[in-house]
């Protein structure tokens, strides 16, 4: 299945909720308030970008839990999906 290349608000709906569903057991329930659901992701060709709401929070997902969302988003998206 071929992605689109323009960037759009969620991979898919289906896509996106998989990605979370996944990443969620992952996480305890407040890391994943705090840190991982505030997250907004956009899907642009090969590559998942995940925005957060502050550099500071930015820092926090990333030091922390990083290699659970590549790990994911291979599972989810295929090995070639960049974060």
């Amino acid at each position: 299945m071929e992605r689109p290349t323009a960037v759009e608000p969620h991979p898919t709906t289906s896509d996106w909720d998989e990605f979370q569903t996944h990443l969620k057991t992952r996480v305890n329930e407040t890391a994943w308030s705090t840190w991982i659901e505030p997250l907004e992701g956009a899907f642009n060709g090969h590559q998942l970008h995940l925005e957060a709401p502050t550099e500071f929070h930015r820092r926090w997902v990333n030091d922390r839990f990083f290699g659970s969302i590549q790990e994911v988003s291979a599972a989810v998206y295929g090995d070639d999906v960049t974060v």
